[in-house]
């Protein structure tokens, strides 16, 4: 984990909306094998990971984010995030979103370097409340994580100040993009479930830090093997 400020690195997350008329099965292999080829040759990518989404519970009377998938998606410096975006690579991106997306609503985060892969994660997904401070989310993560019996480590993602959002004409977006990312990292799904129910369990003190609180289990995939170094 580490401290956060003094880790960062260029990061966006990405959520992404399956087509209603698409399974979940065939939304996840269009998006690991015709969309995945694409993008592994988007410039100035040093880290590509995505996040099948499998299961999800909500803390919150407020409805739940539309999430599918989330990418999660490194870069080696500010001038390769416009020249990616500029790129021939990115149209053919946009082009293939429609395929299997009726929704994408992406954001720049503050976030540690790529970590080790992690096969199975839990995203805790949140509006921060104007009184909660990064330490006291800090603190929350770090007792949960000891907690939980076969964590590999855990990661909070802040969306920036004043985010330039990535969104697309044509698919829907986000009302309101979470403001915290919280991403917990297992070896297998029995060890994510059981997170699941602790964080269920405990749900209040998360729910005195954030508000409109969802929880969504995950398969990772890794796309781009992270180019920079991994962050325990």
């Amino acid at each position: 984990m580490g401290d956060l400020e003094s880790n960062t690195v260029l990061k966006r997350i990405t959520y992404l909306e399956k087509r209603e008329d698409l399974s979940q099965t065939d939304f996840g292999q269009h998006w690991v094998g015709p969309h995945a080829e694409i993008a592994r040759d988007l410039p100035g990518v040093a880290c590509y990971l995505q996040n099948h989404v499998q299961h999800r519970i909500s803390l919150s009377d407020e409805p739940a984010y539309r999430v599918d998938g989330i990418v999660e998606l490194w870069f080696q410096s500010d001038e390769v995030v416009s020249a990616a975006s500029d790129s021939l690579v990115a149209d053919r991106l946009v082009e293939d979103e429609l395929k299997f997306l009726s929704g994408l609503t992406g954001g720049p985060v503050i976030a540690h370097l790529p970590h080790e892969p992690w096969p199975y994660k839990i995203w805790v997904l949140g509006l921060r409340k104007p009184e909660t401070t990064s330490d006291a989310l800090g603190q929350w993560e770090q007792k949960l994580c000891g907690s939980l019996p076969g964590v590999l480590g855990s990661e909070i993602n802040l969306l920036k100040d004043n985010p330039v959002l990535l969104l697309r004409e044509g698919l829907r977006h986000e009302t309101q993009i979470p403001h915290v990312a919280v991403a917990l990292g297992f070896e297998d799904q029995h060890s994510a479930e059981n997170a699941l129910d602790v964080i269920a369990a405990d749900q209040h003190k998360l729910l005195g830090l954030l508000r409109n609180v969802h929880v969504y289990l995950a398969r990772e995939r890794v796309i781009v093997d992270a180019q920079v170094g991994a962050e325990s």
